[in-house]
């Protein structure tokens, strides 16, 4: 299966149900760059209605602590203030992907994955994953997924 999504319509339950067949091999576009990093401010806010679509892509609300980080400050005055910061970026968020994807995909997930986009902008990370468990299955999806990726 070939999965290029507009934004961030492919659902983690979507995933979920490919990964369940224990047969189907997985390209996914993933938006890393377009459909996520950009929704994070870079003073670490998210619009409400953002969290929700996050939370339906990636099918947890842990990406606020992996992509967000919360500290206190003091201003001059004494008092205490929570600030915000994204630390997150297309790779890092990938790689948050990823791992994800790990939990329901038991043939595996590449570690490498291709960045893509334009004007070296990453907008999108090309990311195998497979659902046949077997050992011979595992063998042969790596071997052909990083010809692929490496042919680019």
């Amino acid at each position: 299966v070939f999965l290029d999504p507009f934004g961030n319509d492919v659902a983690w339950k979507t995933l979920e149900a490919i990964a369940a067949t224990g047969a189907i091999d997985l390209w996914y576009l993933f938006p890393a760059g377009l459909g996520v990093d950009r929704q994070l401010g870079k003073d670490g806010s998210v619009h409400f209605t953002h969290k929700a679509s996050l939370d339906r892509m990636l099918g947890t609300p842990d990406w606020r602590d992996a992509f967000i980080d919360r500290h206190d400050e003091t201003d001059l005055f004494g008092v205490v203030h929570e600030r915000t910061t994204k630390v997150a970026d297309p790779g890092s968020i990938t790689e948050f992907m990823i791992k994800r994807m790990r939990t329901i995909f038991k043939g595996g997930v590449l570690d490498e994955w291709l960045p893509l986009g334009s004007n070296n902008v990453h907008m999108y990370s090309l990311i195998f994953a497979w659902a046949n468990p077997s050992e011979k299955a595992s063998e042969l999806a790596n071997k052909l997924a990083k010809a692929v990726l490496k042919s680019k």
